[in-house]
């Protein structure tokens, strides 16, 4: 009897052995199995993400084509526009001495955002129905160094 249990152990290794190579091999088998509809689907969404950047680019260079392409640049102190003193514009860009150096108008708040401080604006600039000032559309603003 003893001379059995002796040959059972070598073999019941040999066969755990063989069972956990068979459910290694399977495991990895099904995790690096690929399913065709989810390789098909992630074709589609790369297709809708190409077609998504080639909208955006559409929209960008019909952005660029609204906006005027003489823009100027100008630095200085960004204040409000006492209303009274001139008919158009909002804010002034202002110099080192106070001077006016234009007059400032924009769609939304980045003038109120920038009030006080020095900045770079840009945009496209006018002269005012008296033609006595110039005027800038601002388009853009950056916050400079004061």
């Amino acid at each position: 009897m003893k001379h059995l249990s002796v040959l059972r152990k070598p073999f019941l290794l040999l066969f755990v052995a063989a069972l956990s190579l068979l459910v290694g091999w399977g495991v990895g088998k099904v995790l690096t199995l690929k399913r065709p509809d989810s390789y098909s689907r992630s074709l589609e969404d790369k297709i809708k993400m190409e077609e998504g950047r080639e909208g955006e680019k559409e929209k960008e260079r019909k952005e660029e084509e609204k906006l005027p392409k003489e823009w100027e640049s100008y630095t200085g102190i960004i204040s409000s526009l006492d209303s009274s003193i001139y008919s158009e514009g909002s804010h002034q860009l202002t110099n080192e001495n106070g001077d006016t150096v234009l007059l400032l108008e924009a769609e939304d708040d980045k003038l109120m955002v920038s009030l006080g401080m020095e900045a770079e604006v840009q945009g496209p600039v006018r002269m005012t129905a008296d033609g006595n000032q110039k005027i800038m559309m601002v388009e853009e603003s950056s916050l400079g160094s004061r």
